[in-house]
């Protein structure tokens, strides 16, 4: 049931990166990029099994059961680590449009005016995250 659960979840927060952008090369390499992050999906699961553990402990024990607080703050802890991940992942996506798109434009997967606009929201989104561009970002920072 948990599988089930995390991978509805990856899908969610895949499709939910990719409304940020409106152009379609961005849009497409942050979902693909969000659904093959074999991390974040690590942590999504950690964090779908200690709510679930943490329901179950609740339903089961109640309110003031034992360890309940600790399974809770399990759970926001990891939680709160896929939404590094996910920035994360986010930026590896936009330094690849950085790097590639000219490329896929010549291989014919976009044209120039979809790769240029994908540029433009991938420097645009690491310029509004600094704390995600690295120093061989040269690209983001223009």
């Amino acid at each position: 049931m948990e599988a089930k659960k995390t991978d509805r979840r990856v899908q969610d927060l895949a499709f939910e990166a990719g409304e940020d952008f409106s152009a379609g090369v961005m849009r497409r390499v942050v979902v693909d990029a969000v659904l093959e992050d074999d991390q974040l999906g690590a942590l999504v699961d950690v964090a779908v099994r200690a709510e679930a553990a943490a329901d179950l402990r609740e339903l089961r024990a109640g309110d003031d059961a034992p360890g309940l607080a600790e399974l809770w703050n399990a759970w926001q802890t990891v939680d709160g680590l896929v939404g590094v991940r996910l920035e994360e992942t986010v930026a590896d996506a936009c330094r690849r449009v950085l790097e590639d798109a000219g490329e896929w434009v010549r291989e014919g997967h976009w044209t120039r005016a979809e790769a240029r606009e994908g540029r433009f929201e991938a420097r645009e989104w690491l310029q509004r995250h600094p704390e995600q561009l690295d120093a061989d970002s040269v690209e983001a920072r223009r």
